[in-house]
């Protein structure tokens, strides 16, 4: 029964709590907004300006609003 209940747990787990919305909202508006913001920051080339990276983020933002049929999260959800 263990392997049963492993797949149907994994199965919730992906379509209602890891969904490509919630992840996005989380890294682009949760607790740890600030450190998502700094890894943006060092992992973005140096020539990239500051209100570029800024206006990723913002993006990042905007798209955790989006409904789960955006094609950017229909992508995200395949992957995951």
């Amino acid at each position: 029964r263990q392997p049963e209940v492993s797949v149907e747990f994994a199965e919730f787990l992906a379509a209602r709590v890891l969904t490509s919305p919630r992840l996005m909202d989380e890294l682009a508006n949760g607790k740890r907004k600030a450190e998502f913001e700094a890894l943006m920051r060092r992992v973005v080339p140096f020539v990239v300006p500051d209100s570029v990276v800024a206006a990723a983020c913002g993006g990042l933002r905007q798209l955790a609003l989006q409904p789960a049929s955006h094609p950017a999260h229909e992508y995200m959800a395949r992957k995951l």
